[in-house]
């Protein structure tokens, strides 16, 4: 289980971020942020995919924000997990504790409940490109191993305040007594320099560097 805060530099990760989401809205920018991060830092592999709905297996919810493949030198994992944003001015913010759907929430279903990761395999199943069909395969026949590690959940906060431990503390705390050897859990929280509530308008100004 490992958990990290970090204090956004200038760099250029929202390049692309006017072009892939049209709509004025800022959590889905700031969701957009947290993805490029995982396609720029990690290399993962995301379907962009907004239906959302799909990537659950109760009607009654939304999927995972995150359902990605890691390639690897072992072939490649699972990555699957949550994003939230907030300008909340407490920590740690409702979407990660106290709302309905709150991250730790649903983290935690993600690492107890074998059937949302069956789901995810599923979703993924009919949007693969053939050319990262290995991927997949190399996924699906990790996590049955039960292999150390065999997929990743993570948790990512996108924050328009200072910076503050307590944001990811009780929910680091909560998920390490659940998650199995097989599991690694990262979450992690990244400070803006400027509020969520902005970054449409800054993203359609022009602004690239965060």
């Amino acid at each position: 289980m490992s958990v990290e805060c970090v204090h956004s530099e200038r760099s250029s990760r929202v390049a692309c971020l006017d072009k892939r989401y049209s709509e004025r809205c800022n959590w889905r920018v700031a969701e957009a942020f947290a993805e490029t991060i995982l396609v720029d830092r990690y290399k993962v592999i995301i379907r962009w995919n907004t239906r959302r709905e799909q990537r659950s297996n109760n009607d009654a919810v939304f999927g995972p924000d995150i359902v990605a493949l890691l390639p690897d030198e072992l072939g490649a994992r699972l990555v699957i997990g949550e994003i939230k944003s907030s300008d909340e001015e407490r920590h740690p913010p409702q979407g990660m504790q106290y709302a309905k759907q709150n991250m730790c929430r649903q983290l935690h279903e993600i690492v107890t409940d074998d059937n949302v990761i069956f789901h995810q395999f599923e979703w993924l199943f009919h949007r693969i490109r053939p050319s990262q069909g290995q991927y997949y395969q190399s996924a699906i026949q990790r996590y049955f191993s039960s292999a150390p590690n065999a997929y990743w959940v993570v948790g990512m906060l996108i924050r328009g305040v200072g910076a503050d431990d307590r944001d990811l503390a009780a929910c680091a705390r909560k998920l390490d007594e659940a998650i199995s050897i097989h599991t690694e859990c990262t979450l992690s929280a990244y400070y803006l320099p400027w509020k969520v509530k902005e970054l449409v308008l800054r993203v359609h100004e022009g602004e690239r560097d965060v």
